[in-house]
């Protein structure tokens, strides 16, 4: 099984989150039943936040109830997005160890910048304070979370990092055709992938999509057709598009019920079936350069910096 590739995203397990979902947030035996399928079947990464809601804490409480799974489990979170103000060592540390007590972890495999404008105005105190978290153990890498080319090319040549997660889809193929990638390997960067889904955006159809996203309509259209002639649903072919791109390390996915995730392994697993189908797909075509619509920060709703 290939398992191992994907990183369970658990903001859906903290609060309401993604324009197709219709079920809300998991009850918190939904949600430990999740977390223990997704251990079980190889996967050893969670992600989280401390502004995903309750996350944290309902993971926390799953390592207190499965308490064989907590050094199975490789946490990232992140730290609260303060906007761009500047902030402390003392507030950094504050929150940091919240999120270990509230996490029920001793540290976590990686702790990650939300906003990228925190970095811009207090990048040498992040740095300083990051770096001693790791030095004494308590992080195995700093990562920073971003949504576009000229955010990387910043962090490439302003400030040490060592794990980025990135908007990757077949609808957002911005990173992947400005070569950015590659620089981000040649430095050595662990890169994971999220948004594999714009967010549910795939899913809908003329009926669900709201009205300022109708551009994406002949996209959504194109895929649902090129699904049809393959007999590979949406989902599938969203995700082996971005499991195929040779730089991305991991691939965060979230989900409300464990069926979903399932599918998502199950879908990792006929690789050799797309293979053999790609070259007829014409990837590009379905890059969508008008950024209002990949960008869920403008979509006009509240979604977070996720």
């Amino acid at each position: 099984m290939n398992a191992n590739k994907l990183i369970l995203g658990t903001a859906q397990l903290g609060l309401n989150y993604g324009i197709a979902n219709k079920i809300g947030k998991p009850t918190k035996g939904e949600s430990f039943n999740i977390m223990k399928f997704a251990v079980e079947s190889g996967i050893s990464y969670f992600d989280t936040a401390y502004s995903y809601g309750d996350s944290e804490i309902v993971i926390g409480k799953f390592f207190e109830s499965y308490g064989e799974y907590r050094d199975k489990v490789n946490i990232i979170t992140k730290m609260p997005a303060f906007g761009g103000r500047i902030i402390t060592e003392k507030l950094i540390n504050k929150y940091f160890f919240e999120s270990l007590g509230r996490l029920n972890k001793e540290s976590v495999y990686c702790y990650m910048i939300h906003d990228f404008n925190d970095i811009i105005n207090n990048s040498d105190i992040i740095g300083k304070v990051f770096l001693s978290l790791k030095k004494k153990g308590f992080i195995k890498k700093i990562g920073v979370s971003v949504y576009n080319n000229s955010q990387i090319k910043y962090l490439l040549e302003n400030f040490e990092f060592d794990l980025i997660q990135l908007p990757i889809n077949i609808f957002d193929q911005r990173l992947v055709v400005s070569g950015i990638l590659h620089d981000l390997k040649k430095k050595g960067i662990e890169i994971h992938a999220r948004s594999v889904f714009l967010q549910g955006l795939i899913f809908l159809d003329k009926n669900s999509l709201p009205l300022s996203l109708s551009r994406a309509m002949p996209y959504i259209k194109k895929l649902e057709k090129i699904s049809s002639q393959l007999d590979m649903t949406k989902e599938e072919i969203a995700l082996l598009f971005v499991n195929s791109i040779n730089e991305i390390d991991k691939i965060v996915v979230g989900v409300e019920k464990i069926e979903q995730l399932r599918r998502n392994i199950d879908t990792l697993n006929k690789v050799r079936i797309f293979e053999k189908s790609k070259d007829s797909i014409h990837f590009d075509s379905f890059f969508i350069r008008d950024e209002d619509i990949v960008n869920p920060t403008k979509w006009g709703v509240v979604h977070g910096n996720f």
